[in-house]
């Protein structure tokens, strides 16, 4: 039934039935929306109080704060408006209050409910008599006043809500006046469940310096340290906390601190923190402790090196840095770091060495070890890398200390040291490869060998110099010279260049030079630095002949030895076959074939030997157009031999010894295989005397033809100074020596000299003439030397050496002259003698003979083509070596083509 105004109805209610049933919803609504409102500031003050005391046993997580706020809030925000529904909004009209008393009332509220709806209801359709329906709401409306309505009234929650309302805002209020800081703290986080407002605890534990995840170093015991904050209001006596699902441990506060401590742990888990009213996690995760992996260097070289920087890898903890430059140290690590310390670096200077009497003067110990100097080394740290600033590197090591944190603050399990060595930059150095220390070559020869230049940093220029020296006075100036062959670069640490010196084309006569070669690196510090020296003697013809007769006497001395050798090898022999026939002492002479096959096989290496020098002299023979044919082929033969008993004779008797000492064999067959060792041996002396005296007899002829050459050297030697005389004669002519410029001065002295030792070497020339002929008994010889004794030419020669130191000149020059004259006579004559003999000389035979003589002169020729054809192409590379060098080209040596065809004797 609507609520209708009362002039609206068709019969309204009795005004005091009306009036009744106002006052009952009145009481009714008051009632109900009293304890919706109640009911709402409990559900509130309940849920504050939950969160505030729930907040004093452990921290609440903002789902369940939101949840205990909503649960607190729906009883206003749901209960209540529902309530208010049900008993208010419900409860408006007058049939829904008479069934509400009925309840209660059921027959008054059935009559009630009945008269409600009377009062819109029409006679026509109900046939009601309208007096009839007055009388009935003034009965019902006269029951109604005799009874008490808000009897009707369910049971109310008022009270109960208001007291529980009360205890609880009470036991709330209490609290939060106690203790403030909780309360607020409570109610902030009550009424922003999800709001990051930190729970109030009465003891306060500082973390705020362990992070969330907190690494520790995996398998190693580790400590959570902490102290209380200045504002707790509790200090407890211990913490308890235990890692995973571990047990709890107790932590006693001191020193200011709970230091909880865990034994190595692998997995990751969560701590668990007990203190006081105070909770916490720490979420811990084991990892391995941060390693430098690895070492990298960047390197800026002095400006002089010419050189960019450089950077590398290194794989140690140490590296060697040229003095003078500069270095970036670059340690990276596994992961990304936070810090790192390297301002504890020192640096020792290098140990100079002192002179222990200086040191006694200064008072210095020379023993005493540099002091450590403290070296500040800044740096940076760039995600997983420690640069260092640069370093500048003196003379002495630098020792740097690298501790590092990573971005976890773990750190490194132990430190790196690191040692930066400096470096001098040493001086470069050079070699020679290819050639002898000392070397004799003739004067039309080309020397060849190869240079190798190296420096730690860089070769600037190398290349090759000499400088002569007469072994003999000379007015003339000694070769000196030098060829630029590289020119490098500041990253060429090492070359290989050959040298090619063309003693014709560089206008090198017969003298002593000493060639070495030389580098120079980029230090303008450091001097030129050379190579060991090579005496290089560059011969005329008749000194070349002279070192062939020195190196063919040296090889004939040899060949003395190894006949004695081999003389006594057959002595013993012989010793042991005689033995043999003994049965007592067989035994023992078949113990010594051994040591005598030893034995013949070691002078079987000397022979080899032997032949090889033989065969090296011949070929240096063959290059003198001064020796002839004849003592070429003595000197082959001999050489020929040589190698045949090396390659064939000795190594017959070895083995014949070898079957000898077979213990298989019968007494006879070891009898007869020493016979044929001994016959073998008997012969083969036969050869090594016939062998040694073709080479004697080529020494002789060799030796004679000498003379020839010494004798046109002597006339050569008295020639020059004469030519000398008379070419500055007009600048000396009339002056004492006091007169003289200090330039003729030098002049005088040096053609002494250069006359003094040919005095000396025409004295050593007869003296040699002699000691020849009283052992070849040759006429000619004789003949020589004869006259050279008849001449009185060395007492003629020392005239000269005092007309010349008086300054007679003039007279010096003739005296010179007539002397050179006689001398070359002599030569001549001793030189057709020696053609009549057949001995053609300048190497070349005279057509006739033997076949064998025939064809050694073929091969001779041959021989001699290859050497030339050689030493054309040595020239040749030695004019192209010169091109460049004038040109500035570089000097690399192209490869000769074909090789020369070799030469079997």
């Amino acid at each position: 039934m609507s609520d209708i105004p009362e002039n609206q109805h068709l019969a309204p209610l009795p005004d005091s039935l009306r009036k009744q049933l106002e006052g009952f919803k009145k009481h009714l609504w008051r009632i109900k929306i009293t304890e919706a409102v109640l009911a709402g500031l409990l559900g509130l003050v309940v849920s504050f109080a939950l969160v505030f005391a729930l907040d004093r046993i452990w921290e609440i997580p903002p789902l369940v704060r939101l949840i205990i706020l909503l649960a607190g809030v729906s009883l206003f925000a749901v209960f209540a408006p529902l309530w208010i529904n049900r008993w208010v909004f419900k409860h408006r009209k007058e049939n829904q209050l008479a069934r509400l008393i009925s309840k209660h009332y059921p027959n008054l509220g059935d009559r009630l409910l009945g008269v409600v709806e009377l009062q819109d209801q029409k006679e026509s359709q109900t046939a009601l008599s309208p007096k009839l329906r007055e009388a009935a709401m003034i009965a019902v409306a006269h029951d109604a006043q005799e009874r008490d309505l808000d009897l009707a009234l369910s049971s109310s929650w008022t009270r109960k809500l208001g007291l529980g309302l009360g205890v609880i805002a009470l036991i709330a209020g209490g609290a939060f006046i106690a203790y403030p800081s909780a309360g607020k703290n409570a109610l902030a986080r009550w009424f922003m469940p999800l709001s990051d407002t930190e729970r109030f605890t009465f003891t306060k534990a500082d973390l705020t310096k362990i992070p969330q995840p907190l690494y520790v170093p995996i398998g190693e015991k580790f400590t959570i340290s902490f102290p209380l904050r200045d504002d707790t209001e509790d200090q407890p006596e211990f913490a308890t906390a235990r890692y995973g699902s571990a047990k709890w441990n107790d932590y006693q506060y001191e020193n200011g601190l709970y230091s909880l401590e865990f034994p190595g742990k692998r997995k990751k888990a969560i701590v668990e923190l007990k203190l006081g009213d105070a909770n916490h996690n720490f979420d811990v995760r084991p990892i391995p402790r941060p390693k430098i992996s690895a070492f990298q260097q960047e390197v800026t070289y002095p400006d002089y090196l010419q050189r960019k920087p450089v950077t590398n890898e290194l794989g140690s903890t140490q590296t060697d840095v040229l003095e003078g430059s500069k270095v970036i140290i670059t340690a990276t690590a596994d992961r990304e770091l936070s810090s790192a310390k390297t301002d504890s670096a020192t640096f020792v200077p290098q140990m100079v060495e002192i002179d222990p009497e200086e040191a006694e003067i200064q008072g210095i110990d020379p023993n005493a070890k540099p002091e450590p100097v403290a070296l500040s080394v800044k740096h940076k740290i760039s995600d997983r890398s420690i640069i260092t600033d640069p370093i500048e590197i003196s003379k002495g090591t630098i020792t740097l200390p690298l501790t590092w944190v990573d971005k976890h603050g773990i750190k490194g399990l132990t430190s790196a040291e690191f040692t930066i060595n400096s470096q001098p930059d040493t001086p470069p150095a050079t070699y020679t490869q290819g050639i002898a220390k000392q070397k004799f070559m003739l004067y039309n020869e080309v020397v060849e060998f190869e240079m190798s230049a190296e420096d730690n940093f860089g070769i600037k220029s190398a290349g090759v110099e000499w400088k002569g020296e007469f072994t003999t006075p000379s007015a003339e100036t000694p070769a000196a010279d030098e060829i630029v062959l590289l020119q490098g670069d500041p990253y060429m640490t090492n070359g290989n260049k050959p040298v090619i010196i063309d003693f014709q084309k560089r206008g090198i006569k017969p003298q002593k030079l000493v060639v070495r070669t030389w580098v120079e690196d980029y230090n303008p510090d450091t001097p030129r630095v050379y190579s060991e020296p090579i005496e290089i003697f560059v011969l005329s013809e008749s000194e070349h002949a002279s070192y062939v007769k020195q190196q063919m006497n040296d090889t004939l001395s040899k060949l003395e030895d190894a006949m004695r050798t081999e003389q006594e090898n057959l002595d013993e022999n012989k010793r042991i076959e005689k033995d043999l026939k003994d049965p007592d002492k067989a035994a023992d002479a078949k113990e010594k074939l051994p040591e005598q096959q030893n034995k013949e096989l070691d002078n079987n290496e000397e022979i080899k030997k032997l032949a090889k020098e033989l065969k090296d002299t011949f070929k240096e023979a063959a290059k003198n157009k001064s020796i002839d044919s004849k003592t070429l082929k003595d000197l082959a033969d001999a050489a020929n031999n040589m190698q045949e008993m090396a390659d064939q004779d000795m190594p017959e008797i070895s083995e014949d010894l070898d079957q000898a000492q077979d213990k298989k064999n019968s007494e006879e067959k070891t009898k007869e295989d020493l016979e044929k060792a001994i016959e073998k041996q008997e012969k083969l002396l036969d050869k090594m005397k016939e062998t040694a005296e073709k080479a004697e007899k080529a020494k002789e002829k060799l030796e004679s033809s000498t003379f020839v050459n010494r004798l046109k050297q002597a006339a050569s030697d008295e020639e020059s100074i004469a030519q000398t005389i008379i070419s500055e004669a007009n600048q000396m002519l009339g002056l004492h020596y006091g007169e003289l410029d200090p330039v003729f001065k030098r002049l005088v002295q040096a053609l002494f000299l250069q006359q003094e030792q040919a005095t000396s070497d025409v004295r050593w020339i007869q003296e040699d003439l002699a000691f020849f002929h009283a052992r070849t008994q040759k006429p000619e010889h004789k003949k020589i030397l004869e006259k050279m004794k008849e001449s009185k030419i060395t007492e003629d020669l020392s005239e000269i050496e005092k007309k010349i130191e008086n300054q007679h000149t003039w007279r010096a020059t003739e005296d010179a002259m007539a002397s050179a004259k006689l001398l070359r006579e002599w030569a001549k004559e001793l030189e057709d003698t020696g053609q009549q003999d057949g001995g053609g000389g300048g190497g070349e035979g005279g057509g006739g003979g033997s076949q064998e003589d025939q064809d050694f002169e073929f091969m001779l020729k041959v021989m001699k083509m290859i050497q030339e054809e050689q030493r054309l192409r040595a020239k040749t590379r030695a004019l192209e070596q010169s091109k460049r060098d004038v040109t500035g080209g570089d000097s690399t040596e192209k490869p000769a083509p074909n090789p020369a065809p070799k030469l079997q004797l």
